[in-house]
């Protein structure tokens, strides 16, 4: 009677165990849309059994340091992680008109109408200095036809001429989007992909 106990005991110990073993180290989840997902801890390998080698992840990170104020644009600060720019007012009357800024300027072909690109931008009450109007890490960058008047012709105007990885101040003296109130915008152009002709 003992060892047949004993004999219970171990296949219960042993079926315990099963799950995690298996020699492809990788494991099963189920993704939020209920889809079944494999992570693997060893690296991919080819059909010749060579390592396959990685691909970074694309970069969110915007180069934004710290800007002095100059004429009528704000003192802008960048902050630690996915934190949104500081804006500091200069406590002059907004400009007449659309006035920019590059704080940044990136390299590659410039945006103009057309183009596809990718955006990431935080608008701050020019008076004030408060961010309410973004589009900022960890949600995704703004993806649009420049030009096409998505965010307002005005808005998108201001974007042409920059380059990826280029960031730009701009006040907008007026805003649809903070019911008619000024607004100085930073924006950070994260890709761009030319019209095709």
């Amino acid at each position: 009677m003992k060892c047949f106990l004993l004999i219970i005991a171990l296949c219960c110990a042993l079926l315990a165990v099963a799950p995690g073993c298996g020699s492809d180290d990788s494991a099963t989840s189920k993704s939020s849309d209920g889809s079944a997902t494999t992570t693997s801890d060893s690296p991919a390998t080819d059909d010749e059994g060579k390592e396959k080698p990685t691909e970074a992840p694309a970069s969110s990170k915007i180069p934004i340091g710290d800007y002095e104020e100059e004429g009528p644009f704000s003192a802008v600060s960048g902050q630690e992680g996915d934190e949104k720019p500081r804006f500091t007012p200069t406590g002059q009357p907004p400009p007449k008109k659309i006035v920019t800024r590059d704080l940044e300027v990136g390299s590659g072909p410039a945006a103009q109408p057309g183009d596809e690109v990718s955006v990431y931008f935080a608008g701050a009450i020019y008076e004030t200095g408060k961010v309410e109007l973004f589009g900022w890490p960890p949600s995704k960058p703004s993806v649009f036809e420049l030009g096409a008047g998505l965010y307002g012709k005005s808005w998108e105007k201001a974007i042409e001429g920059m380059k990826v990885g280029g960031v730009r101040q701009v006040i907008l003296p007026s805003s649809d989007f903070a019911q008619g109130k000024p607004v100085d915008y930073v924006i950070a152009l994260m890709d761009l992909q030319p019209k095709s002709e």
